[in-house]
């Protein structure tokens, strides 16, 4: 498991890029996102190499029964985190979205600060209780539990001063069946954020930086077990993020495009499933906010058991002038056949194997077709219509 540690600015610098700043805003983006799960993890939000805030998951279990709280507390006294109070008298962790105000109008607490141990002067974010019964039994409250990102606001004391930031994170659901009773949460922390300006108020996801709008045009073209994402190109991008999930799973799966490209096979899926992806584009170091949340459904099992294929795909199909044909084959180079439907050969080339190779069909005349990709020690075939 990995997990969030404590890291000093020159550290991050190796990890992730250097913490960009522009004007008065100090933003900090971690690539990849980081993961937390059993213990307690602390983050140093203003670079001074003293850390700040930690975030914890705790689990129990009771009976066949398993609970499991995500929590956030501070490191230090002069560290205050914004916090709610629900209508049960529940003290729990705030929950911003994109644009809210982080400043000294929220409820500010300091949980106390116990060295960072979990149980003491900590607030609580997520709360999930679960049986593993048959059907299994999940229940859960507080302000995260609804999904997706969201964001938590900070304050540092200085004397008569307060410096304000966020922290963007979400909480993600594990399988905890079948027992043992733990890491059935997991916390990942995307990026974050302080405004050194004392007194000055912070909108939750404001990097500082102008950055660039996400990708449009967004188009997903699918198969059994694969999904082509591609988009138009976005002015000043360097690199575009996508990241999916099958719709009601928890935690993103993630894949990161150079520009200019502008276009992502998805492989490995399981067929008639339906997929939620978004896609930022990063520009001067800072990545946009994601782009609206976009569905598609994998193509309708051809062996009926709904288990993933081994990634092969071919889009577009039916095709006119060029197939695109990703393969799951690790060899560097590959051999692609094209193939009538009477087996006579059409098509031989060699192709060096990349994310996806582009094949040129426009001599062909209409009809079906057999394509195979040869490596050394496997072959995969599909089969396409030319209109």
């Amino acid at each position: 498991m990995r997990k969030l540690h404590a890291y000093s600015a020159a550290a991050i610098g190796m990890i992730a890029g250097m913490p960009r700043t522009d004007a008065q805003i100090v933003y900090t983006n971690p690539e990849p996102d980081w993961i937390s799960v059993d213990d307690a993890v602390h983050i140093d939000v203003d670079g001074d190499e003293i850390t700040d805030i930690w975030f914890n998951v705790w689990d129990g279990g009771f009976f066949g029964s398993i609970y499991s709280i995500a929590a956030a507390g501070v490191d230090h006294p002069y560290v205050q985190l914004a916090s709610t109070i629900l209508s049960s008298g529940w003290n729990v962790l705030n929950r911003f979205e994109s644009g809210d105000l982080v400043s000294a109008e929220n409820n500010w607490i300091n949980p106390g600060y116990f060295g960072g141990t979990l149980g003491y002067g900590a607030f609580t974010f997520y709360f999930s209780y679960m049986s593993c019964s048959d059907p299994p039994f999940v229940q859960t409250e507080g302000p995260f539990a609804g999904g997706g990102s969201g964001f938590i606001g900070f304050r540092i004391q200085e004397g008569a001063d307060y410096r304000y930031g966020w922290v963007r994170l979400q909480v993600n659901t594990l399988d905890p069946c079948p027992e043992p009773i733990n890491d059935a949460l997991e916390i990942q922390v995307e990026n974050y954020a302080i405004q050194l300006t004392p007194n000055t108020p912070i909108a939750a996801g404001d990097t500082g930086v102008a950055g660039c709008s996400a990708p449009s045009d967004i188009l997903a073209l699918t198969t059994e077990n694969a999904i082509k994402v591609q988009w138009s190109a976005v002015e000043g991008a360097t690199t575009y993020k996508l990241r999916y999930q099958a719709l009601g799973e928890t935690g993103w799966h993630t894949k990161t495009i150079p520009a200019p490209k502008t276009a992502q096979i998805i492989k490995g899926l399981t067929c008639n499933t339906t997929y939620v992806f978004q896609i930022s584009s990063m520009c001067d170091g800072v990545f946009s906010d994601p782009s609206p949340l976009q569905t598609c459904v994998t193509a309708l099992c051809r062996s009926g058991n709904g288990e993933s294929g081994t990634g092969f795909a071919l889009f577009p199909n039916p095709a006119t002038v060029f197939v695109q044909v990703a393969t799951a084959l690790p060899d560097e180079q590959v051999q692609v056949l094209v193939y009538t439907s009477s087996g006579q050969l059409v098509e031989n080339q060699l192709f060096t194997n990349d994310s996806y190779l582009d094949l040129d069909i426009s001599p062909l005349p209409p009809g079906l077709y057999l394509l195979e990709v040869v490596g050394n020690f496997d072959t995969e075939r599909a089969q396409f219509i030319k209109e």
